[in-house]
């Protein structure tokens, strides 16, 4: 599932905690746990939200990096 690996990624390249981002985006810890895990998506405007806290995209959060269109 592209989003969750795309969170991971995104999460480690800015040094960004579960737990804090939990707390940025006003969600509990085992919500992101459950994003990460690829079991859930956010809603559009949570995921917003995560975008906007690591600097990027809702597209490029959304994105399949490994199999480009």
């Amino acid at each position: 599932m592209p989003f969750s690996d795309n969170l991971r990624y995104y999460l480690e390249q800015r040094r960004i905690t579960q737990t804090a981002l939990a707390k940025r985006v006003n969600r509990k810890h085992c919500t992101i746990f459950r994003w990460l895990s690829g079991q859930t998506v956010p809603r559009l405007p949570v995921a917003m939200l995560v975008a906007d806290v690591l600097g990027v995209t809702v597209d490029e959060l959304l994105e399949d990096r490994e199999n480009p269109s």
